[in-house]
């Protein structure tokens, strides 16, 4: 069986250098239940190496001749699932480590794109599950369904993978395929790129975006000032740009009460996501306060903006990018908010108007990413952005916002995601809701961020600060 790649999966296939890996990571931390055998984990990882991958998750890449496809395979399962005990006392701080070890090394190519890594030896009888797969495979909106079919809503159900098959998954693949037709660009592209020339790929996709010229034209010309919004390539350089020189991945996260953070929301008339982009505003700038680094404009976030319809739970990239800026540097956390929520109501506004801006930027960013992983030294002033931000959507009709889910007999405690990085940008937030908590994920490079999960409590304390500077006023 083979299955031709998507232009937007080659491009992360593309982007891929030693210096930039472009696996992501999901980090799901459960509880032993009580009474369980001592060697319950043991047990746990042999039931998932004893249930057999479905496509994509049995497929190799082949780079060879015309068009890159998948082509079906044999999988060792005690190569893609791994067990790693902890030494004592197994906290916090080891975890982090065996993480970041276990997300260094680049997926090998001649084997399916995928691992599952088990950390057993956490305190207070907990285990870890540590979910890499390329970002080839799927965006992140399809790796988090993904996730919600392997687990259930009671504990006691047979353990399942999310590499296992099941009806659910066959049956979103085949109602997404109707429902989401390729466009003319995607079929051109899809055509034309060749990974035996990147610098093909990039003509192809550049061709792409020049063509939407005339759009852009119009578009400035009647929202100039609107349009200054987004920013385009024109984030100041900071740390948080430095190049990195492996693909090793600092990583950190936390918890938020959703609770505090949807008043806040109310509070000040915006979203949930503009209450979290102000707290990572307020994090990047108190951390390069840290490294006596004074910005003098606002940074500038990354975004990715999913373009799946509803129900397509396919294992693929249907995602576009934009830019937005942020707050001043020197404003306080409750005038911080308010400008962030005076951008993001500008950009939702300009996007409504003209929508075409995603074609563009999609073929932008997919430009940018190519040419900024093979140019050596020192990024530019100007750059795209200063750091990646992701709000991961829950999938329709779940409750896993307010409930706990459970993998067999086990409680899933909390799951964090562990970005990648690409080209110029050192720092990357991800952040998705479960059972009533808004669960934080920092992934940076060693050069730009080497504490990645101090940037996660930054984020928390400006929470707080933010709660009591609005009590205050």
């Amino acid at each position: 069986m083979t299955k031709n790649l998507a232009p937007a999966d080659m491009l992360f296939l593309l982007a891929e250098r030693e210096n930039a890996s472009m696996s992501p990571g999901g980090l799901h931390i459960f509880q032993i239940p009580k009474g369980a055998a001592r060697d319950f984990v043991a047990n746990y990882v042999a039931q998932l190496r004893n249930i057999p991958p479905r496509s994509p998750f049995n497929q190799t890449l082949n780079l060879r001749g015309g068009r890159p496809r998948m082509e079906t395979t044999e999988v060792d399962m005690h190569r893609h699932v791994q067990h790693v005990k902890l030494p004592r006392p197994g906290n916090r701080q080891q975890l982090i480590k065996a993480v970041e070890q276990a997300g260094e090394p680049l997926l090998d190519r001649k084997y399916p794109l995928w691992k599952c890594t088990v950390f057993e030896g956490l305190q207070g009888r907990r285990f870890a599950l540590l979910i890499t797969m390329h970002h080839a495979l799927s965006d992140g909106q399809g790796g988090l369904d993904t996730f919600h079919s392997l687990v259930s809503h009671e504990p006691g159900e047979p353990l399942r993978a999310f590499w296992g098959d099941n009806k659910k998954n066959a049956k979103a693949k085949k109602k997404s395929a109707s429902a989401r037709p390729p466009s003319s660009n995607l079929r051109k592209i899809t055509n034309l790129l060749s990974p035996a020339n990147q610098l093909k790929a990039a003509k192809v996709i550049l061709s792409q975006s020049t063509g939407l010229a005339q759009d852009v034209i119009d578009i400035v010309a009647g929202e100039g000032d609107n349009l200054a919004q987004l920013r385009w390539f024109k984030g100041e350089r900071s740390r948080f740009n430095m190049l990195a020189e492996s693909s090793k991945r600092t990583f950190g996260y936390c918890d938020l009460p959703l609770g505090k953070v949807r008043r806040l929301g109310k509070q000040y008339n915006c979203t949930v996501n503009d209450v979290l982009l102000c707290l990572a505003d307020a994090a990047s700038n108190r951390y390069l306060s840290d490294h006596g680094e004074i910005s003098h404009k606002p940074q500038v976030a990354i975004m990715p903006i999913s373009t799946r319809v509803e129900g397509d739970e396919t294992m693929s990239n249907n995602v576009t990018v934009t830019t937005l800026s942020l707050g001043q540097p020197d404003a306080d956390i409750t005038d911080r908010m308010k400008q962030i929520r005076t951008s993001t109501t500008r950009f939702k506004q300009l996007y409504a108007k003209h929508n075409k801006l995603t074609t563009l930027n999609t073929a932008m960013e997919g430009l940018a990413t190519l040419l900024r992983s093979t140019i050596p030294g020192k990024p530019p002033n100007s750059v795209l952005g200063n750091m990646g931000f992701s709000n991961i959507s829950p999938p329709k009709n779940s409750d896993t916002v307010s409930h706990a889910y459970y993998a067999g007999d086990a409680k899933l405690m909390g799951i964090y995601c562990q970005p990648i990085l690409g080209g110029a940008v050192g720092l990357n937030i991800t952040v998705l809701t479960y059972n009533k908590k808004i669960r934080i994920g920092v992934g940076g490079s060693p050069e730009a961020l080497p504490d990645a999960d101090l940037f996660a409590r930054y984020m928390y304390d400006a929470l707080l600060e933010l709660e009591s500077a609005t009590a205050a006023k």
